[in-house]
């Protein structure tokens, strides 16, 4: 019984293989790339090298689920200070294009007087424009390429407390150079 059983499996295998998709499963292949999972890039400002921003340095990390919006953490460190916030993105699994909105924040609490105090807030925040998800070379994961635009604004008021801090609102471009973690 044993052996008719075995020789029943075996012919059960075989035919099973002459069902299966070459290149594996549909949407997979050479040159495709898996959208979901982490990913982290650096935001390098590309502007010239006395400007608004040519001092500062931002860089976020992003988990892409398979249902929903990308989420994640974002930073920026300029002008004396480090502003943390968050990113939402998503991914087009088609174009591989992505889609960013960037928000940091950075506070400063200023004592007026015994009773009363001020909250001073330095945001930078803006969107990835641009950017593009790429296949790696050879055992490479895939790559993020594009471009940035962060605003940097302050409350009225703010900028004295912030050295180089702009006292209107200006949008700085960058460089967004990234890459798949997991």
């Amino acid at each position: 019984m044993k052996a008719i059983l075995a020789t029943l499996l075996c012919y059960l295998l075989v035919q099973a293989q002459c069902f299966a998709h070459k290149g594996g499963p549909f949407g997979g292949g050479k040159g495709q790339v898996v959208t979901t999972g982490i990913y982290a890039a650096i935001l390098i400002p590309s502007t010239c090298s006395d400007c608004l921003g040519s001092n500062t340095l931002g860089l976020f990390t992003m988990t892409v689920p398979e249902t929903g919006l990308a989420s994640g953490t974002a930073f920026m460190f300029g002008f004396g200070a480090s502003f943390t916030g968050t990113i939402q993105g998503a991914i087009d699994p088609k174009t591989l294009n992505l889609y960013v909105v960037f928000n940091t924040e950075f506070d400063i609490t200023v004592q007026q007087t015994i009773d009363t105090t001020v909250i001073y807030a330095y945001l930078a925040n803006g969107q990835l424009t641009d950017n593009k998800i790429v296949a790696g070379r050879g055992f490479s994961m895939p790559r993020i390429n594009g471009i940035a635009n962060i605003t940097f604004s302050t409350s009225p008021g703010g900028s004295k407390y912030l050295p180089g801090f702009p006292e209107e609102a200006q949008a700085v471009p960058y460089t967004v150079l990234g890459f798949k973690q997991a």
